[in-house]
């Protein structure tokens, strides 16, 4: 995930993180329904994420979206469950 092949960047605690939107729209159905439906005709190709789950928790969910595995310290294991939560991505869980 390079900023030079991304075209869509998420921004969590103020930190980058780019991004593809066809990998996310067909790995989770929460950025499908968001791409399709609530940011469909948005020319902006920055979202700015609410505070609700850290910058390193939030990048080891793309990394998840994008490969299937999850690398993060145990200790943050628990945000990481609440946020596959609210993005209702079972398969982490």
């Amino acid at each position: 995930m390079t900023q030079s092949t991304s075209n869509f960047t998420l921004q969590v605690e103020g930190q980058p993180i780019h991004v593809h939107k066809a990998i996310l729209k067909n790995r989770s159905q929460y950025f499908k329904n968001k791409f399709e439906h609530h940011w469909k005709n948005d020319q902006n190709v920055l979202y700015t994420i609410p505070d609700k789950f850290s910058y390193i928790v939030y990048k080891a969910f793309m990394k998840y979206l994008y490969t299937g595995t999850v690398d993060l310290p145990l200790e943050q294991v628990l945000e990481l469950m609440k946020l596959a939560d609210e993005y209702c991505e079972t398969n982490l869980k």
